[in-house]
């Protein structure tokens, strides 16, 4: 009996295990089924994700191509702007050459206007002077010839009173003579009238010489004015005359369109800057002297010329100053103020 109600508990005891066996069977089958569901989703989620993880790789492939590009773009960019950056620094560095070189032309073209503009002023300050220097001079001569005409017609009156009184004379001699019977009227009229006054210039060598010694300063400031002293002799006679430059063009001029020979000579030039310089007007001094020679010179060899030698032609001081009054004594005699 208890054999059998040990058996009888034995098997439900295997019952009992056995459906709790069952029951754990189940259960696992249960989780199995689940890990399995679990798996395939999961194999189903890999999957997914691989197919994600190869699309994002292939973006980022791409990704990477364009950035790679763009990279290389950017490398050929930054080429492209350092050419074009040292290109525009040498535009640069040849245009600023090229202003410094145009602001360097107008320094100079300024220099230039002003250079002008101070000669053109100082030439019409000297034309002024020159214009008013003028003025003075054609009072000045005016008064001059008013003073030498004055003066010859004293000369003349006193020639006039010494022939009239040597006529008396010869007069008084001849009819001495010719009432005590010694010579003949008509022969003592002819010696008298044959007997000459002056040598014969014919047979002169130098009749007129001339020469400038020095130059005087006359004035003060901008009102002075040089003065060249002028020695001039006609065979015995000689005397000093003072004559500015201009008085020395003046007769270079008339004498050129008079006696065309006296065109061939150079006149000495004026200068308009630094002429009032010592060593300037020395060298105008002798300039003239020169000048002067050479013209008396050409003068006499002309034949129509009242100063060229001849035969039974008589020079003398009168006929020189006749010839010209640039020869006569005037104003310009008196002067203190002596540089040269």
């Amino acid at each position: 009996m208890e054999l059998e109600e040990e058996e009888t508990r034995h098997e439900e005891t295997e019952k009992e295990v056995l459906c709790k066996d069952e029951t754990s069977l189940e259960q696992i089958e249960k989780e199995m089924r689940e890990e399995k569901q679990n798996l395939e989703e999961l194999r189903q989620t890999e999957s997914f994700v691989d197919g994600r993880y190869q699309e994002e790789r292939k973006k980022l492939r791409d990704a990477f191509g364009k950035i790679q590009q763009l990279e290389d773009q950017l490398a050929a960019a930054q080429e492209q702007l350092v050419s074009e950056q040292e290109k525009f620094d040498n535009e640069k560095k040849k245009e600023l050459l090229r202003i410094n070189d145009e602001k360097l032309k107008i320094k100079g073209m300024e220099k230039q206007d002003r250079m002008q503009k101070l000669i053109e002023e100082q030439v019409q300050v000297r034309l002024t002077e020159e214009y008013e220097t003028r003025q003075k001079e054609r009072q000045q001569e005016q008064k001059e010839r008013e003073e030498m005409m004055d003066e010859m017609r004293k000369e003349h009156q006193k020639e006039l009173q010494e022939l009239q009184e040597k006529l008396s004379t010869v007069r008084s001699n001849s009819v001495s003579e010719v009432n005590d019977g010694r010579v003949d009227p008509a022969r003592r009229i002819l010696q008298v009238i044959d007997q000459p006054l002056t040598p014969n210039t014919a047979d002169l060598r130098d009749p007129i010489r001339v020469t400038i010694p020095k130059f005087m300063l006359r004035g003060h400031g901008w009102d002075s004015f040089y003065v060249f002293e002028v020695h001039v002799s006609v065979l015995d006679d000689g005397w000093v005359v003072y004559r500015r430059y201009s008085k020395f063009r003046e007769l270079h001029d008339y004498m050129k369109q008079k006696y065309p020979q006296i065109g061939a000579l150079q006149f000495p030039p004026k200068r308009f800057l630094g002429n009032r310089s010592e060593k300037v007007i020395q060298k105008r001094r002798a300039d003239l002297e020169n000048y002067l020679q050479n013209f008396l010179t050409i003068c006499q060899k002309i034949p129509v010329c009242p100063i060229a030698p001849g035969p039974g032609r008589i020079l003398s001081k009168q006929e020189l100053c006749d010839f010209s009054y640039f020869f006569r004594k005037g104003a310009f005699e008196e002067t203190k103020y002596v540089s040269g």
